[in-house]
């Protein structure tokens, strides 16, 4: 009886002993608070530690994740995992984070974010134009999707960026080198709320400002 309960105290302790202890997994990418140009984004992470059974990937709308939208498991050796199509919408903040289980326990990396800036520009005439321009978006008022038409006159460097009433940046539209000729870049407005916002072209030393209306 003796020798049995020293054997189990033995193997107790042995346990405890040679559980391999875990180093947190953490991501890399895409970068914290970063912004991402496409609705299936690569997440990319460190493992952390090679003794890991398996990581949890959480996905959610808010930092608390109260409201988690998707959670997936994956196994060692995979360090990046993609996300399905129809999860995410355009112009919206995700929040991720990794749970990591090994034989000793979880173990939880920080939480991250990102932003999804999906821009779909179009060229509808590459026809020299003599004069930069930047046209008020059509339809006006607009649900929640409308397009803006800008001229551009020589080649270089193009932005168009959308702003709220009290000057925050919404979304960078174009944020690119551009050839001379006419464009239209679609805008979502799905996850903003109703209101005023103001759209501003920047090429060269043209800046020209307009408003627009969001009407849901």
């Amino acid at each position: 009886m003796k020798k049995n309960i020293l054997l189990f105290l033995f193997a107790l302790i042995s346990g405890f002993t040679y559980a391999q202890q875990c180093t947190t997994p953490f991501p890399y990418a895409p970068l914290n608070g970063s912004n991402v140009s496409t609705l299936t984004p690569m997440l990319c992470y460190n493992w952390g530690s090679a003794n890991l059974l398996y990581v949890i990937i959480y996905v959610a709308t808010d930092s608390m994740f109260s409201n988690t939208i998707y959670f997936q498991s994956v196994p060692f050796p995979q360090g990046c995992h993609t996300l399905p199509s129809g999860l995410l919408i355009n112009n919206s903040w995700y929040w991720w984070k990794l749970k990591g289980t090994c034989s000793s326990g979880t173990y939880s990396s920080g939480v991250y974010k990102f932003f999804t800036s999906v821009t779909r520009i179009f060229s509808i005439s590459t026809k020299a134009t003599e004069i930069f321009s930047l046209g008020q978006n059509y339809p006006n008022p607009f649900n929640p999707v409308t397009n803006l038409e800008f001229g551009i006159a020589k080649l270089g460097f193009v932005s168009l960026k959308v702003f709220d009433v009290l000057g925050k940046e919404v979304v960078k539209l174009v944020n690119e080198k551009l050839s001379p000729g006419v464009y239209e870049s679609e805008f979502d407005g799905s996850s903003l709320s109703n209101g005023i916002y103001f759209y501003k072209l920047e090429a060269g030393d043209f800046i020209e400002t307009k408003r627009m209306i969001l009407l849901k």
